[in-house]
């Protein structure tokens, strides 16, 4: 048990930081101290202390990880910096929460949980979806059997246009994929922590771009737009080397089958859900309706939830009170490595059966 105050840095001056992870550590100020917020902008650097009350500021990790006693590091960067700043915070001391997906190669996402055992350190990938009530509740369905075995599933999580024009979104060299690790790794996530974690045996992935690549987003596009209004990188379609859709299927090694698509843009209605088969019932989310049957005739119950009325960002509120519980107190950690490496192999799989055209076996993915 740690008695004293955690010495919390962010890394990261975006939305995700500013709307949900300093939030978060705020809201835990008894036990948690802001101590430095690190960009690459210094005046993002600079501003964001100011506003949220950090003690120091700065433009370099590596100075800040020197001159700085740090416990815990929060990571709200693009998404190819994810490793080498966990394995920076890792090496430096600290415990390490990390934006999703934490890596999508699986050898890098091995290396870094080595990292943080030979360290004597917890790293966790922010996977908050899992804080929504409606994927709770599947998950306790699942696990007291309410369904039965699950031997079919589907995941959508569709924007007709909701490409992020800020930033590095929609470029591979900054965030490494598009929206499939953007949107359906929390999906992915989500479904498989309903299953109980199974291994997969395969995955078939396809990947496509045909309106990003020719067209900056319009306001008529009804996509995000920049959370602060300053666009260190303007979006230009002549960049854009990542996937605005993707789909493809999953076979687990329990015989399961998930059928999955997503996207930033496509000419489709807006669309998320999860769906559940099951041998005694099936599942609808976000609809929280189970279709089964009763009485010799086929029967719906619906479970109201409250996930309406949570904010976006809750999920990364309990999700970060989990982990300064962790460290603290010695509870379990609430996303185990395990986890997460079983979401990262399947990323790469994912990737590597788009870019190859053809199905990739578990055993190919080191």
């Amino acid at each position: 048990m740690k008695e004293s105050k955690l010495r919390a840095v962010v890394i990261g001056a975006g939305r995700i930081a500013n709307d949900a992870h300093i939030p978060a550590l705020k809201a835990l100020a008894g036990r948690v101290e802001l101590t430095a917020i690190c960009s690459r902008r210094a005046e993002n650097a600079k501003a964001m202390a100011k506003t949220h009350g950090f003690s120091h500021w700065y433009t370099d990790c590596e100075k800040m990880f020197r001159e700085q006693r740090i416990d815990l590091a929060c990571i709200c960067t693009p998404n190819q910096s994810h490793g080498p700043l966990s394995k920076l915070a890792l090496e430096c001391g600290a415990h390490v929460i990390c934006e999703k997906p934490l890596s999508i190669c699986a050898a890098e996402a091995e290396a870094l949980y080595q990292c943080a055992n030979d360290h004597h350190r917890s790293l966790v990938a922010c996977q908050n979806m899992r804080y929504d009530p409606s994927i709770v509740l599947a998950r306790n369905l699942v696990e007291r059997g309410e369904l039965g075995d699950i031997y079919y599933a589907t995941f959508t999580y569709l924007r007709r246009r909701g490409i992020p024009d800020w930033g590095g979104f929609h470029r591979k060299a900054d965030n490494g994929g598009g929206c499939m690790c953007d949107l359906g790794v929390h999906q992915l996530d989500a479904l498989l922590w309903i299953l109980g974690n199974p291994r997969f045996e395969s995955v078939t992935g396809f990947a496509a771009t045909h309106i990003g690549n020719r067209k900056s987003p319009s306001k008529d596009d009804n996509k995000p737009s920049s959370p602060d209004g300053k666009v260190p990188h303007r979006f230009h379609p002549s960049e854009m080397d990542v996937e605005e859709f993707a789909a493809g299927s999953i076979v687990l090694e329990n015989g399961c089958r998930i059928d999955f698509k997503t996207s930033w843009a496509v000419n489709l209605p807006d669309e998320r859900n999860i769906r559940l088969a099951g041998t005694r019932a099936g599942l609808c989310l976000p609809e929280d309706t189970v279709f089964s049957e009763y009485a010799g005739h086929q029967a719906d119950i619906h479970f109201p939830t409250t996930a309406e009325a949570r904010l976006w960002n809750s999920g990364h509120r309990d999700l970060i009170l989990d982990v300064v519980d962790h460290v603290q107190f010695g509870c379990p950690l609430p996303i185990k490595p395990e986890e997460t490496l079983n979401v990262t192999r399947i990323l790469d799989a994912f990737y590597r059966s788009a870019v190859e055209h053809r199905e990739i076996r578990a055993n190919e993915i080191q």
